[in-house]
């Protein structure tokens, strides 16, 4: 039924079996001691087997009785050869009822929560019960049919009887007792019987039980009947807490002398009290420690922290504001914040204090004054919020002095970055028309000089004239460098256009990023062509600078 409590059941067979052997030795009825220790334990392993099999509360006499067929046979059996060894069936039924007792004692001591053990207990006495209808059915069966039928009809009227009583006595998960007139426990359910499983219950004063001492008038001056109250029991070593009723019988039934105790625990209802009033504690002591921290961080913070009321009068200060203006925190405390600022700086305060919403945040730069009437740039953040129906304006304070001059010192190097490129562009401009006219010279003299020499060649036929007409070609060719500050260098010559142009600016001490930005072309493009020109002049692998390479070339 309840995996765990079968697995306690099944392990502690031997205890078990040993304080069934023990109740047997000092009960008052006969006792059965023929039984073998294998018979013994046999018989406990078929109630444990039958616990399993009553899986569902719900399950009426006739459904258990089919479900546990195979634990009757076992026990029919084992009664009719004790019959036959001289034992009465009043004998045998006593052996299952200790049985059962030495297995409600040890569901007691198991590990589990008391619903569990209550339903065990329950179903434990569901099983004993159809083991006793099938032994008295047994012995009925050696009487005469009348003798069976009446006896049968009677074990189903007292079943049947019994099923009822239980029911309802042992529906509620609440401890039951009940008591004659002078207090002694006559009946308890399973689960009073569990929770008081240290001593005896049957037979026992019922104030020894609440753990009350005196009589049981003194119980009930102290407990009054019909009334709720709130009583602690001490069982296992644990504190239990029960909300305690005691009714008198006699109200409900006259004839009946005796009172009906329930106790509904609330150990867990007190327990979580107990550990909210805990709480409350614990949130209390956390609170102070976190306004402690708070406080910590509010006065080391490295910025001048303000909180400002409705009318902008300072309310909290931290030392760094105090600092920051020149003015002691016991002073600062209570001044309006107009003292901090000029004019424009006050209203602009005013106006964003007005128009901030509760949680909204906005920044300004206004003129923070400080107490010898110096004046610094300020950046002030305010936010607003609402407690206890206030408002207050908490505010940071930054001292930007050093960003503005940092910002100055940018603004300026920004005009000389103009002014330079400026200047660059006239040079690139400069560059760009030189090399169109030198590119225009150079074509004209090609067309002028080489193109009619080397027309010549083609139509001469005479060897000799036409080695003549070659070694003035190569003159003119030669004669084409004449007038430069230096001669064009051949391999110069292999470089493409745009190369040529990225060399020039090479040469003139430009950077690749300046270089990217003058002709538009991404910084990949750029060292590709940087690459190119390096292995078609030749320098490829060497530790040649190409700006210094090309110091002294004509482009």
């Amino acid at each position: 039924m309840l995996q765990e409590l079968e697995i306690q059941l099944e392990e502690g067979l031997t205890e078990i079996l040993a304080f069934w052997v023990q109740e047997n030795q000092t009960s008052v009825r006969p006792s059965i001691t023929t039984v073998s220790h294998d018979v013994a334990c046999n018989a406990f392993l078929q109630m444990v087997t039958g616990l399993k099999k009553l899986k569902e509360p719900s399950h009426n006499q006739e459904v258990a009785v089919s479900v546990l067929a195979k634990e009757i046979v076992f026990f029919s059996e084992l009664s009719a050869d004790l019959r036959a060894e001289g034992y009465s069936v009043v004998s045998i039924v006593h052996c299952i009822k200790t049985m059962r007792l030495a297995l409600e004692r040890f569901i007691k001591r198991c590990i589990t929560t008391d619903k569990k053990k209550f339903q065990v207990a329950e179903a434990l006495h569901r099983v004993t019960d159809c083991i006793e209808t099938a032994i008295l059915s047994d012995q009925e069966t050696d009487d005469t049919q009348e003798a069976h039928n009446k006896k049968q009809n009677t074990c189903l009227k007292i079943a049947q009887a019994q099923t009822t009583y239980k029911n309802i006595f042992e529906s509620t998960s609440n401890l039951v007792l009940v008591t004659d007139e002078s207090g002694i426990v006559i009946e308890s359910n399973p689960v009073a019987k569990i929770f008081f499983s240290g001593g005896k219950i049957k037979g026992s004063f019922c104030g020894r039980l609440l753990q009350v001492t005196g009589s049981l008038g003194k119980l009930l001056e102290l407990y009054p009947p019909d009334t709720i109250h709130e009583i602690t029991i001490q069982s296992a070593g644990a504190m239990r807490v029960f909300n305690l009723q005691i009714r008198c019988l006699s109200k409900s039934y006259p004839l009946v002398k005796g009172l009906l105790l329930i106790l509904s625990d609330i150990t867990c209802a007190v327990d979580h009290r107990q550990v909210l009033e805990q709480r409350v504690v614990e949130r209390t002591r956390e609170l102070a420690k976190s306004e402690k921290l708070l406080d910590s961080i509010f006065q080391s913070i490295g910025k001048g922290i303000l909180v400002l009321d409705r009318e902008l009068e300072i309310i909290q200060a931290n030392s760094m504001a105090s600092e920051m203006y020149g003015i002691p925190l016991e002073v600062l405390i209570g001044s309006h914040y107009q003292v901090l600022t000029d004019e424009q700086g006050l209203q602009a305060m005013s106006t964003t204090c007005e128009t901030l919403r509760e949680g909204k945040v906005h920044s300004l730069e206004c003129t923070s004054i400080y107490v010898d009437g110096r004046e610094f740039p300020s950046l002030v953040t305010v936010t607003s919020m609402h407690l206890d129906e206030q408002e207050f304006r908490p505010i940071i304070v930054w001292d930007i002095t050093r960003q503005k001059g940092l910002e100055a010192d940018i603004i300026e190097q920004k005009q000389r970055a103009e002014e330079m490129n400026v200047t660059l562009k006239n040079v690139l401009k400069t560059i760009e028309n030189e090399k169109r006219e030198f590119e225009e010279n150079l074509a004209s003299r090609i067309r002028s000089s080489l193109l009619p020499t080397i027309t010549r060649i083609r139509q001469e036929q005479d060897d000799d004239s036409r080695a003549g007409y070659l070694s003035v070609l190569q003159e003119q060719m030669i004669s084409l460098t004449a007038g430069f500050t230096a001669a064009i260098d051949g391999d110069l010559l292999k470089l493409s256009k745009t190369e040529l142009r990225i060399c020039r600016f090479i040469k003139s001490g430009m950077t690749g990023k300046e270089i990217c930005e003058t002709m538009n072309l991404s910084f990949e493009t750029i060292q590709t062509h940087r690459k190119n020109i390096r292995k078609k002049l030749g320098l490829r692998g060497k530790d040649i600078n190409l700006h210094v390479f090309l110091a002294d070339k004509v482009l």
